[in-house]
């Protein structure tokens, strides 16, 4: 595609009351590197009720952060549209000034392959009518699928259309509704009978439901146009919390997002009776999820999981990209700041005084996470006598929050910055922790037995030499939690956006780790197990090594 027609084309994000899966979901697009090249608007809805306007105003102020796209407009509604109108305006808005768009809405999380794939997608399928629009996901069928294949109508999770295709959006839900029955295409339209579309369509003319996305579909299907799906699914719904209007959790509609590419090459423009049939049957056992009603123990669900997501602080944007490290820490604070510091000092006071049971990143929790990966794989290889070092390791909140896991013969040995191992003395002396403090891995006083780095590797401009050192120090586990992995070998330098956590301005200097480098370095480890953390930003992962080679 040519960079010409590039520039008439922008990505659409629309947004009401959910800050986190707002930040994750553009952070998800930052990690395709032709999205950068791209305009980006934001639809922010107005406010619908004021018990939502914490949350609104929070979706306001991530708007608001530097995100790196090549133009960024954020379009905030004075009055509250609902999600139909948001989207389809919005939509239609954009394609007054463009020729083409993406549209994300902000509870989709891409994978880096998704947008190269949409914009393959959209030159390809140009000039060709019968194709209405281009899709990123995919249900994870367990049959094997081709690369690329089409289905007829249209979809609505990470997707991309034509101004000359979204003319066929048509809003008379009714009317669509009758002439699919006239025609005798009810059974073909629900999936051969598996998916209850015409009873979501039905609901939408009896204004039941607030769905724009059967409107497309059930447009595009009576206009006979098909849509592009992938093999494998490039997005990833974070929606299925209960948090947005429509979808609440569903093992036939989950998927995490491929970490690698598809290509879109020409195939024949229609729908492959066999890939059909496997589509179909997927569906087939999930029936239940189509009943309209939701009972109350799933609305106190909804409530709760609602109050969670707003105390997940993984909030960020990223400034960049820049060619160095250098390059980057010129326009970053750095982790040093005295911000920091103290939001972490006091976050480790407050659960060691029984205020809070837990604290992750300076921030503190009531109640332990649920699922606690750290914790897991700690209570299964820490052994009586072991020496332990967190590289990284601030204050020594892994300690702090896993103390009961220790004994007096363990040895606990926190590897940090100057400001942070100073501090950390003084707190371990008169909370009589047993915690060491050392500002650099060479001045070990004692060889680990299990060395935990966690979100510190894609900090550091030395994360090879640092990776190298410990491999030579040959612990018997390697624990990489929440590190900020991609699955390409580009090294990216970025400044990471905290201001908005840390309610001060706070830019830090990352760098996502290529996976491929992090294998290279521990060449004498079997990775045994790998992870991800629900409150972490995406591509955030963890990792457990355990040692191969005799010391």
């Amino acid at each position: 595609m040519n960079n010409t027609y590039k520039s008439r084309i922008a990505i659409c994000v629309f947004a009401y009351n959910r800050p986190d899966h707002l930040s994750t979901s553009l952070t998800a697009l930052l990690m395709n590197k032709e999205a950068r090249g791209l305009d980006l608007r934001v639809y922010v809805d107005g406010l619908r009720q004021l018990s939502d306007a914490d949350a609104h105003n929070k979706v306001l102020r991530v708007c608001d952060q530097p995100w790196a796209f090549s133009n960024v407009n954020v379009i905030r509604r004075e009055t509250n549209a609902g999600l139909y109108k948001s989207l389809t305006s919005g939509i239609s808005e954009t394609l007054g000034d463009y020729e083409s768009v993406i549209v994300i809405e902000d509870d989709i999380e891409a994978s880096p392959f998704l947008i190269r794939y949409l914009l393959d997608g959209i030159s390809l399928y140009l000039d060709k009518k019968e194709v209405a629009s281009i899709h990123g996901y995919t249900p994870p069928i367990i049959e094997r699928l081709p690369e690329t294949f089409f289905l007829r109508g249209a979809d609505c999770w990470g997707w991309a259309t034509w101004r000359d295709r979204w003319k066929l959006f048509r809003h008379d839900a009714a009317e669509m509704a009758q002439e699919i029955r006239e025609q005798g295409l009810v059974h073909e339209f629900n999936l051969n009978g598996n998916y209850n579309y015409l009873g979501m369509l039905d609901a939408r003319a009896a204004g039941l439901n607030n769905s724009w996305a059967i409107c497309w579909h059930a447009s595009c299907f009576l206009a006979n146009k098909l849509t592009l799906y992938p093999g494998k699914s490039l997005v990833k719904n974070i929606g299925l919390d209960r948090s947005g209007e429509h979808c609440g959790p569903s093992k036939v509609m989950a998927t995490e997002a491929s970490q690698s590419p598809v290509q879109v090459a020409k195939i024949p423009i229609e729908v492959n009776p066999s890939v059909y049939s496997k589509y179909c049957n997927h569906f087939s056992s999930d029936r239940p999820r189509n009943l309209p009603l939701k009972p109350i123990a799933a609305k106190i669900k909804t409530k709760f999981l609602q109050l969670v997501n707003r105390n997940n602080h993984s909030l960020f944007a990223l400034i960049g990209p820049y060619d160095s490290y250098e390059e980057a820490a010129q326009r970053s604070s750095g982790y040093e700041s005295k911000v920091i510091l103290d939001k972490v000092y006091k976050a480790v006071v407050d659960v060691l005084e029984g205020n809070s049971a837990y604290e992750r990143d300076g921030t503190t929790f009531a109640i332990r996470p649920s699922i606690d990966h750290l914790r897991r794989i700690l209570s299964t290889h820490l052994k009586e006598k072991d020496v332990v070092v967190d590289f990284g390791g601030g204050l020594g909140g892994a300690f702090v929050n896993n103390r009961d896991l220790f004994s007096h013969l363990n040895r606990y040995i926190v590897v940090e910055q100057s400001n942070f191992a100073e501090s950390g003395r003084e707190l371990s002396h008169k909370h009589e922790l047993g915690i060491q403090f050392v500002d650099n891995i060479f001045h070990l006083p004692v060889k680990p037995d299990i060395v935990i780095l966690s979100s510190v590797l894609q900090y550091l401009s030395d994360r090879e030499k640092v990776l190298c050192e410990i491999d030579l120090l040959q612990p018997r586990c390697i624990i990489i939690d929440r590190t900020f992995i991609r699955y390409d070998n580009l090294l990216e330098w970025f400044g990471q956006d905290c201001s908005y956590y840390y309610d001060s301005p706070v830019i830090l200097t990352i760098c996502p780790l290529p996976k491929k480098m992090l294998m290279l370095a521990l060449r004498g480890y079997e990775l045994k197990e790998t992870w991800a953390n629900d409150f972490d930003p995406p591509m955030h992962c963890g990792f457990l090594f355990e040692r191969t080679l005799a010391p």
